[in-house]
């Protein structure tokens, strides 16, 4: 019990550093997401920012799964995987 507290503890403080380190390129994508569908004059247009913006979340995604994945690994985790939902 007392270990699974600590890798609890310690899955915890890895996912607010994430958190907290990547707000500025979460909070950036959200801008960039705004101004593209701000920008869009037609459906064409639309589509292209909502894929963009599906390309960008999914490399952040990425970049999120290959930081906590040792981390898990570490605490004898399962590494997290990409599911696609459709």
């Amino acid at each position: 019990e007392f270990r699974r507290v600590l890798f609890r503890s310690a899955l915890f403080q890895a996912q607010k550093r994430w958190k907290q380190t990547s707000y500025s390129s979460r909070a950036a994508l959200m801008q960039q997401e705004k101004q593209c569908v701000d920008r869009a004059t037609s459906t064409l247009a639309l589509t292209r920012c909502l894929k963009q913006t599906r390309q960008s979340r999914s490399a952040l995604r990425e970049q999120y799964y290959a930081y906590i994945n040792p981390i898990r690994q570490q605490l004898g985790l399962a590494p997290l995987e990409w599911v696609e939902q459709r």
